[in-house]
């Protein structure tokens, strides 16, 4: 019990200076934080207009009004700027590691390699900079006393949600791995950024084929689709619980195993 204390408290501290360190990188470029304020917000303004054009021929889409509609796009922006923080941006750090040979000097650190790959830089500061403007403009939009909402479903929902972001950051990892093998994995990696955006479609608005292969193959739905239709109980969570469970856990287990096997295959700048 003392040493799984001891080890808690370890990656604790590691967690602490790893978030300072990307604190003061993020700090460093003020001209920066500007420009991806303006690009987020436009962005979401742009897919606000977007619901709002649909819904001005529609009542409803995939069952979904268009308040439905809102809160879903605002478990969707959230889970973006999670999964863009705490994956995307440490996954591209690794691709130019890989490719320069710069691994070597991560995997000689006294901490787990894949720990570290996956967590080096956690930008709190770019997640809340980018992220709360826009995740406040839309929760401005909702009328939230018309929303089908219940503690049980949003206490499932919400776990739904954490393993979805688990299972789609170990997806995205694995789509950087070929660049131990070709020497390169961007463009098969930026295959991702099209992917991800399924997860602003309702569940219910695909074919049972489609929920199944964006679920269990490509992990997309488990993003924000399949959470946001848990919390306003259109879903039942008896079944997407348990199953999104298992997903996670299939995703972790292989990017374990497809690690090990790629440091296999590694060839240092030594």
């Amino acid at each position: 019990m003392k040493a799984l204390v001891s080890k808690i408290k370890v990656y604790a501290r590691l967690l602490r200076a790893i978030t300072v360190n990307t604190f003061q990188t993020e700090t460093a470029y003020f001209g920066n934080n500007w420009g991806n304020i303006a690009s987020t917000v436009i962005y979401v303004v742009v897919q606000i207009l977007f619901v709002n054009v649909i819904y001005s021929r529609v009542n409803t889409f995939a069952g979904y009004d268009k308040n439905e509609m809102y809160f879903l796009l605002l478990i969707g922006q959230f889970s973006f700027y999670l999964i863009w923080g705490l994956g995307e941006i440490n996954n591209r750090i690794l691709i130019e590691d890989i490719r320069r040979g710069a691994l070597d000097f991560l995997l000689i650190l006294p901490v787990p390699s894949l720990w570290f790959a996956t967590f080096r830089k956690i930008p709190l500061l770019t997640i809340t900079r980018d992220g709360l403007p826009n995740l406040i403009l839309i929760a401005y939009l909702i009328n939230w006393s018309t929303l089908s909402l219940t503690l049980s479903h949003l206490i499932l929902g919400i776990i739904i949600f954490i393993l979805g972001q688990m299972a789609w950051i170990s997806f995205n990892f694995l789509m950087v791995l070929p660049v131990f093998w070709t020497g390169e994995a961007k463009n098969i990696y930026s295959m991702t950024y099209n992917l991800r955006d399924n997860n602003q479609i309702p569940w219910e608005g695909y074919r049972p084929g489609f929920q199944f292969s964006l679920s269990v193959f490509i992990p997309t739905l488990l993003l924000s689709s399949i959470p946001a239709s848990v919390m306003l109980g259109k879903a039942s969570a008896l079944y997407l619980l348990p199953f999104t469970f298992l997903i996670a856990l299939m995703f972790i287990l292989i990017k374990r195993w497809l690690w090990s096997l790629a440091l296999r295959n590694y060839t240092s700048a030594s």
